[in-house]
């Protein structure tokens, strides 16, 4: 990904929470084969890791702080920033390492 004019690294943009999703029923008439029993594998990840107290904080000064580069604290990956939500009249925002999978959940009054 080349960088912006000004040199400055910004978030990706989560794309997965956009309204085109299809149905399960679509998804079901998919046309890979089902030749395996995948029930008896064990198809889950490991966790990732969430950011520390003090890698959050300065991922919340990156996002509100347009002019700070934009990078994973833990390994300088690509940091992918979620939708915003409201709860409670709460603001909060995921936000993802796409290379070293950490992840942490901003709040903003």
């Amino acid at each position: 990904m080349p960088l912006p004019e000004d040199g400055v690294r910004r978030f990706l943009t989560d794309l997965r929470s956009g309204g085109d999703r299809r149905s399960g029923r679509d998804r079901r008439r998919s046309s890979r084969p089902g030749s395996h029993d995948r029930r008896t594998e064990d198809r889950r990840q490991p966790l990732a890791q969430q950011f520390s107290v003090a890698q959050g904080l300065l991922i919340r000064e990156m996002v509100l702080r347009p002019n700070l580069e934009a990078a994973c604290p833990a390994c300088n990956g690509n940091l992918m920033l979620g939708p915003p939500e409201k709860h409670a009249g709460t603001r909060m925002q995921e936000v993802h390492c796409t290379a070293c999978r950490r992840h942490a959940l901003l709040v903003y009054n």
